[in-house]
């Protein structure tokens, strides 16, 4: 898969206390980021599922179903991938599968807003001053560095390198990525949670990576590649990973103007009109789009575009 390197470093959730249940199962609450993390405050709670069963167990004790359809999830997140979801029947897996991902999701994407918002807040003080402070620069600077804007240079989005033209191109980059877009990927590219990256590595998206010891070697790898899987500390800095990559890579350039493009005209956004900005995610090219198009519609996916977390 066409993937850049990792460019950061995920939000790590510190595990303020424990809970035990009888399944065996181990709640931990998370604290609030400090006040350096561009995310807004949560609650997101982290849980050990090492099965299947027990994932389904923590399921149930927040009353998680997906039917029907309520519009919010639970805030859970879980530590690592299950080992044997492909033990489970091929209803149950995708049913797991699909709840454990949404939280995580809307979560990623509650980051990039918080973001966004700071970038609107840095742009409104330029257009009033036609200047920064020293603060407010280095705030967007945290910014342009993690989505791979410079101000010095010519952008992957075609926008020039003024300060004005940074902020244009921030308008790109720093938005949202549509549930059922991620959702499908994370489908096709894990094997519904199954695949050896997946399991071992919690890599859910097939993103490549060239830094020793940070990935694992495909078992059929070209002679001569070097590349291999990149893994993750848990499933969620796998999400983050992927919408970054999918917003600041120049790869995905027509993705975001089409996603630019839908929110200034007030239309609607869907996983299967994005798709098409996708083609060079695989080398598979327009089949990846129709197969990632196939999965969104086989499965429902675009009802959970709206997901909130509870």
């Amino acid at each position: 898969m066409y993937t850049s390197r990792r460019f950061f470093t995920a939000i790590m959730v510190v595990l303020a206390h424990v809970v035990g249940v009888s399944s065996g199962t181990v709640f931990a609450s998370a604290t609030k980021p400090t006040a350096k993390n561009t995310a807004p405050p949560t609650n997101l709670i982290v849980y050990n599922a090492p099965t299947y069963q027990q994932m389904h167990t923590v399921f149930q004790s927040y009353a998680y179903d997906l039917q029907p359809w309520r519009g919010k999830v639970p805030s859970i997140a879980p530590a690592h991938m299950p080992k044997n979801l492909a033990d489970a029947v091929v209803k149950d897996r995708k049913d797991l599968f699909i709840k454990m991902m949404i939280p995580l999701i809307v979560h990623a994407n509650n980051q990039i807003m918080a973001e966004r918002t700071i970038v609107q807040q840095l742009h409104g003080a330029y257009l009033q001053n036609n200047a920064l402070s020293d603060a407010e620069q280095h705030q967007l600077t945290a910014i342009t560095n993690r989505y791979g804007v410079r101000g010095d240079v010519k952008t992957g989005d075609g926008k020039t390198g003024d300060l004005a033209g940074m902020f244009d191109t921030l308008q790109y980059r720093v938005q949202p990525v549509v549930v059922s877009l991620v959702l499908a990927q994370a489908i096709i590219e894990s094997g519904w949670g199954t695949s050896r990256f997946a399991v071992q590595g919690n890599s859910l998206f097939g993103q490549w990576t060239y830094t020793k010891g940070a990935g694992l070697t495909p078992e059929r790898r070209d002679k001569g590649k070097t590349h291999m899987v990149e893994s993750f500390d848990s499933p969620l800095d796998s999400v983050i990973s992927y919408m970054l990559n999918l917003n600041r890579n120049r790869a995905y350039a027509d993705l975001r103007k089409i996603r630019y493009n839908a929110r200034v005209n007030n239309t609607p956004l869907s996983g299967h009109d994005l798709a098409v900005g996708l083609e060079r995610y695989s080398q598979l090219g327009t089949k990846y789009v129709t197969e990632i198009q196939r999965v969104i519609k086989g499965n429902r996916l675009e009802t959970y575009n709206q997901a909130l977390l509870q």
